[in-house]
Protein backbone atom coordinates (compact mmCIF):
# COMPACT_ATOMS: atom_id res chain seq x y z
CA UNK A 1 0.00 0.00 0.00
CA UNK A 2 1.06 3.56 -0.69
CA UNK A 3 -0.60 6.90 -0.09
CA UNK A 4 -1.60 9.11 -3.01
CA UNK A 5 -3.08 12.57 -3.02
CA UNK A 6 -0.62 14.78 -1.19
CA UNK A 7 1.87 16.70 -3.30
CA UNK A 8 4.84 18.19 -1.50
CA UNK A 9 5.78 20.52 -4.35
CA UNK A 10 2.34 22.13 -4.56
CA UNK A 11 0.74 21.54 -1.14
CA UNK A 12 3.39 23.27 0.95
CA UNK A 13 3.14 26.96 0.08
CA UNK A 14 3.75 30.31 1.75
CA UNK A 15 0.01 30.39 2.54
CA UNK A 16 0.23 27.01 4.24
CA UNK A 17 -1.44 23.69 3.46
CA UNK A 18 -5.15 23.44 2.75
CA UNK A 19 -6.69 22.36 6.09
CA UNK A 20 -8.87 19.62 4.56
CA UNK A 21 -5.97 18.08 2.65
CA UNK A 22 -3.68 18.38 5.68
CA UNK A 23 -6.26 16.64 7.89
CA UNK A 24 -6.74 13.89 5.27
CA UNK A 25 -2.97 13.29 5.12
CA UNK A 26 -2.51 12.98 8.88
CA UNK A 27 -5.62 10.85 9.31
CA UNK A 28 -4.43 8.46 6.59
CA UNK A 29 -0.78 8.19 7.67
CA UNK A 30 -0.98 8.36 11.48
CA UNK A 31 -4.28 6.81 12.45
CA UNK A 32 -5.20 4.96 9.24
CA UNK A 33 -8.62 6.58 9.38
CA UNK A 34 -10.40 7.10 6.12
CA UNK A 35 -13.59 9.08 6.32
CA UNK A 36 -16.38 7.70 4.15
CA UNK A 37 -16.91 9.75 1.01
CA UNK A 38 -20.34 10.09 -0.57
CA UNK A 39 -20.12 9.32 -4.26
CA UNK A 40 -22.53 9.91 -7.12
CA UNK A 41 -23.38 6.64 -8.87
CA UNK A 42 -23.46 6.95 -12.65
CA UNK A 43 -23.87 3.19 -13.08
CA UNK A 44 -24.50 1.86 -9.60
CA UNK A 45 -23.81 -1.39 -7.87
CA UNK A 46 -21.83 -2.65 -4.92
CA UNK A 47 -18.13 -2.85 -5.67
CA UNK A 48 -15.24 -4.40 -3.80
CA UNK A 49 -11.61 -4.74 -4.83
CA UNK A 50 -8.11 -3.40 -4.50
CA UNK A 51 -7.89 0.37 -5.05
CA UNK A 52 -5.61 1.06 -8.03
CA UNK A 53 -5.06 4.08 -10.22
CA UNK A 54 -4.40 7.75 -10.06
CA UNK A 55 -3.68 10.18 -12.86
CA UNK A 56 -5.45 9.00 -16.05
CA UNK A 57 -2.66 10.11 -18.38
CA UNK A 58 -0.11 8.13 -16.37
CA UNK A 59 -2.30 5.02 -16.14
CA UNK A 60 -2.97 5.15 -19.90
CA UNK A 61 0.76 5.48 -20.61
CA UNK A 62 1.36 2.15 -18.85
CA UNK A 63 -0.87 0.14 -21.22
CA UNK A 64 1.25 -2.33 -23.13
CA UNK A 65 4.10 -2.22 -20.62
CA UNK A 66 5.02 -4.58 -17.82
CA UNK A 67 4.39 -1.74 -15.35
CA UNK A 68 0.60 -1.64 -15.72
CA UNK A 69 -0.72 -2.98 -12.40
CA UNK A 70 -2.87 -6.09 -12.31
CA UNK A 71 -6.35 -4.67 -12.71
CA UNK A 72 -8.44 -7.85 -12.50
CA UNK A 73 -11.15 -7.17 -9.92
CA UNK A 74 -9.68 -3.79 -8.97
CA UNK A 75 -11.51 -0.56 -8.24
CA UNK A 76 -9.87 1.88 -10.64
CA UNK A 77 -9.73 5.52 -9.52
CA UNK A 78 -8.95 8.08 -12.23
CA UNK A 79 -8.31 11.84 -12.21
CA UNK A 80 -6.25 14.29 -14.23
CA UNK A 81 -5.15 17.88 -14.64
CA UNK A 82 -4.69 20.20 -17.64
CA UNK A 83 -6.06 17.73 -20.19
CA UNK A 84 -8.73 18.94 -22.63
CA UNK A 85 -11.82 16.70 -22.87
CA UNK A 86 -10.83 15.23 -26.24
CA UNK A 87 -7.59 13.93 -24.70
CA UNK A 88 -9.44 12.47 -21.69
CA UNK A 89 -11.78 10.76 -24.16
CA UNK A 90 -8.82 9.38 -26.12
CA UNK A 91 -7.16 7.99 -22.98
CA UNK A 92 -10.40 6.36 -21.77
CA UNK A 93 -10.81 4.81 -25.23
CA UNK A 94 -7.23 3.52 -25.12
CA UNK A 95 -7.93 1.82 -21.78
CA UNK A 96 -11.22 0.44 -23.13
CA UNK A 97 -9.55 -0.98 -26.25
CA UNK A 98 -6.91 -2.59 -24.04
CA UNK A 99 -9.72 -4.39 -22.17
CA UNK A 100 -9.14 -2.59 -18.87
CA UNK A 101 -12.81 -1.86 -18.19
CA UNK A 102 -13.75 -5.49 -18.88
CA UNK A 103 -11.46 -6.58 -16.03
CA UNK A 104 -12.04 -4.02 -13.26
CA UNK A 105 -14.76 -4.30 -10.62
CA UNK A 106 -15.61 -0.62 -11.00
CA UNK A 107 -14.39 2.87 -11.86
CA UNK A 108 -14.36 5.94 -9.61
CA UNK A 109 -13.72 9.35 -11.13
CA UNK A 110 -11.92 11.93 -9.05
CA UNK A 111 -11.40 15.54 -10.05
CA UNK A 112 -10.47 16.76 -13.51
CA UNK A 113 -8.84 20.10 -12.71
CA UNK A 114 -8.39 22.68 -15.47
CA UNK A 115 -9.59 20.19 -18.06
CA UNK A 116 -11.48 22.71 -20.13
CA UNK A 117 -12.23 22.36 -23.85
CA UNK A 118 -10.12 24.41 -26.21
CA UNK A 119 -13.32 25.34 -28.12
CA UNK A 120 -16.94 25.34 -26.93
CA UNK A 121 -17.94 22.88 -29.65
CA UNK A 122 -15.65 20.17 -28.24
CA UNK A 123 -17.79 19.32 -25.23
CA UNK A 124 -16.97 19.15 -21.56
CA UNK A 125 -15.48 16.53 -19.25
CA UNK A 126 -19.00 15.71 -18.07
CA UNK A 127 -19.93 14.86 -21.69
CA UNK A 128 -16.91 12.56 -21.99
CA UNK A 129 -17.80 10.78 -18.74
CA UNK A 130 -21.46 10.41 -19.76
CA UNK A 131 -20.35 8.84 -23.06
CA UNK A 132 -17.94 6.57 -21.18
CA UNK A 133 -20.68 5.33 -18.82
CA UNK A 134 -22.86 4.45 -21.82
CA UNK A 135 -20.10 2.24 -23.24
CA UNK A 136 -19.00 0.22 -20.20
CA UNK A 137 -20.82 -2.38 -18.14
CA UNK A 138 -19.00 -2.01 -14.82
CA UNK A 139 -20.23 0.25 -12.00
CA UNK A 140 -19.05 3.85 -12.35
CA UNK A 141 -19.02 6.57 -9.69
CA UNK A 142 -17.96 10.20 -9.62
CA UNK A 143 -17.57 12.89 -6.99
CA UNK A 144 -14.43 11.64 -5.25
CA UNK A 145 -12.45 14.64 -3.92
CA UNK A 146 -9.14 13.27 -5.18
CA UNK A 147 -6.67 14.56 -7.73
CA UNK A 148 -5.00 17.90 -8.26
CA UNK A 149 -7.65 20.12 -6.64
CA UNK A 150 -6.94 22.30 -3.62
CA UNK A 151 -8.87 20.27 -1.01
CA UNK A 152 -8.76 16.51 -1.51
CA UNK A 153 -8.49 13.10 0.12
CA UNK A 154 -5.32 11.09 0.55
CA UNK A 155 -6.04 7.57 -0.70
CA UNK A 156 -4.41 4.25 0.23
CA UNK A 157 -3.56 2.82 -3.19
CA UNK A 158 -3.32 -0.96 -2.95
CA UNK A 159 -5.77 -1.31 -0.05
CA UNK A 160 -9.08 -3.12 -0.45
CA UNK A 161 -12.02 -0.78 -0.85
CA UNK A 162 -15.78 -1.31 -0.84
CA UNK A 163 -18.39 0.96 -2.34
CA UNK A 164 -21.85 0.27 -0.97
CA UNK A 165 -24.75 2.68 -0.84
CA UNK A 166 -22.54 5.25 -2.59
CA UNK A 167 -19.99 5.35 0.27
CA UNK A 168 -16.31 4.55 -0.15
CA UNK A 169 -14.99 2.41 2.74
CA UNK A 170 -11.56 0.87 3.23
CA UNK A 171 -10.76 -2.50 4.77
CA UNK A 172 -7.80 -2.11 7.09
Amino acid sequence: MTFSGWLLCSDVTAEGVDPETDQALWAAVCSHEFEGVGLTPLRGGEVKGQLIGGCLSLVASLVGTRFLPVLDGAVLVLEDVNEPPYRVDRMLNQLAMAGVFDRVAGVVFGEFVDCEPERESEGRIEDVIDDFVARVSCPVFCGLPYGHGKARRVLPIGLDVRIARDVLEFDL
